[in-house]
């Protein structure tokens, strides 16, 4: 409770930002940029996960096409 409950959304994103700027260490890369999509990546492939976790242990099925 508290501010411990902000700890890991702070180590994220302090490790995401050290990412970036080794990241932005080449010339062609902007640091915060590449921070920026290290965390949409990695929120987007955990919610993905999640969401698919969630199908497969409610017995849902996966595929939304209809047959």
């Amino acid at each position: 409770r508290g501010p411990a409950r902000l700890a890991l959304p702070v180590l994220h994103l302090a490790t995401a930002g050290v990412i970036g700027l080794r990241l932005g260490r080449d010339n062609s890369v902007a640091p915060h940029r590449a921070a920026g999509a290290i965390v949409i990546c990695h929120w987007s492939y955990g919610a993905g996960f999640l969401r698919g976790l969630g199908r497969w242990l409610t017995g849902r099925r996966f595929e939304t096409r209809r047959r």
